[in-house]
Parts: C-alpha cells; sequence; structure tokens
C-alpha cells in the first residue's frame, strides 16, 4: 500500500503518474501490472467511472496501462 503526501502545482496535486510508471517498469514491465484500487478521486468521465466502480465493488483490478492513460489525461 502507498500513500502519496506530495504536492504539485497540476490538478492532480501529486506526482501519481511518475510513481505509476516508475513501479511498473521496474517491477513488473509495462504490460504486465494489474492495480488493486481501493479509493478513487476525480472530476473526469475515466476517473468518476473508475470511482464509481469502486463504490460498488470496494476494490477494482485495473491494467497499469488503462490507470496510467486515465493519470496522463489532464482533465482526469
Amino acid at each position: 500500500m502507498y500513500f502519496i503526501y506530495d504536492v504539485t502545482a497540476d490538478s492532480q496535486r501529486f506526482p501519481l503518474l511518475p510513481l505509476l510508471q516508475t513501479i511498473v517498469a521496474v517491477i513488473y514491465g509495462p504490460s504486465k501490472a494489474i492495480w488493486r484500487v481501493a479509493k478513487v478521486r476525480g472530476y473526469g468521465l475515466a476517473i468518476c467511472t473508475l470511482e464509481d466502480d469502486v463504490i460498488a465493488e470496494d476494490i477494482v483490478e485495473i491494467e497499469a496501462e488503462s490507470l496510467i492513460g486515465i493519470a496522463q489525461d489532464p482533465t482526469q
């Protein structure tokens, strides 16, 4: 489990994307990681859909590429 306390100036407020990319690349390779997401907050369509899934199921498994795609989108 990771807790992120850094704050950045962008709309995401913390460096999620670099953290995801580094962990995935070092441990799993870019296409093999599956993330278990238990808490999601955001304002875009994709992140709100994921948030709804987490509310409904408590924990959602998502491929790293999908999660990184959401994190790269400044509207999320």
